[in-house]
């Protein structure tokens, strides 16, 4: 079932565009985030969407019967600060994804980050209760929806998309999410002390 994010109507799975506001639902879906033995796979109703391998110190991401990589992930780690470049099949940056963690004794692990471009902040996804995620828009519009697999960092995910931003179509959502795995398994002890390296907003819209 999917509902669409412009008039709220839901939608069998198999639709395509809202029955009531023509809106595109392409975007929209449930997934499963799932590690296998060599790679992560992301899939739909049991069926494979894209897969992530590990080559030569970059993740790349490949559609479902594809041979050319849709996105590229290179992880970073300087300075206690955990990010992951996500590049586009030119291998230019498209985003990067900034992690930050924050775990204390006896307390359900806290989780935020930011998906920025150049000059913006496009997406901020934090943690919400003791461990559902929200991925939220610049505009507070909730685009995502996620809930980690018992059994820590490496169990996978379960994730809603809403199917409302560019940044969460398949591929996309795959990349961002990884890199909250990726960060939780690299860098555990992060604060949040250092939001201003987290957000970033350097141009003069509100």
């Amino acid at each position: 079932m999917r509902t669409c994010q412009s008039c709220g109507l839901p939608a069998a799975a198999s639709v395509t565009r809202c029955a009531y506001c023509g809106k595109d639902l392409s975007g929209s879906g449930t997934y499963e985030l799932i590690p296998r033995s060599t790679h992560f796979a992301l899939r739909t109703s049991g069926a494979s969407v894209a897969e992530a391998r590990l080559e030569g110190g970059i993740w790349r991401i490949y559609d479902r019967g594809s041979s050319d990589a849709g996105l590229s992930m290179l992880p970073m780690r300087r300075q206690g600060r955990y990010s992951v470049a996500l590049l586009d099949e030119a291998m230019s940056r498209a985003a990067t994804v900034v992690v930050r963690t924050r775990v204390e004794p006896g307390a359900p692990e806290r989780l935020l980050a930011a998906v920025n471009d150049d000059v913006r902040t496009s997406l901020v996804i934090y943690t919400d209760g003791p461990t559902g995620l929200h991925m939220v828009n610049r505009l507070g519009d909730v685009v995502a929806l996620a809930s980690p697999k018992p059994g820590g960092a490496m169990a996978g995910l379960d994730i809603i998309s809403l199917g409302s931003d560019r940044l969460a179509e398949p591929v996309q959502l795959f990349g961002i999410f990884l890199s909250l795995i990726l960060a939780r398994v690299a860098h555990p002890g992060c604060s949040f002390t250092d939001l201003d390296h987290i957000c970033l907003d350097a141009s003069s819209e509100s």
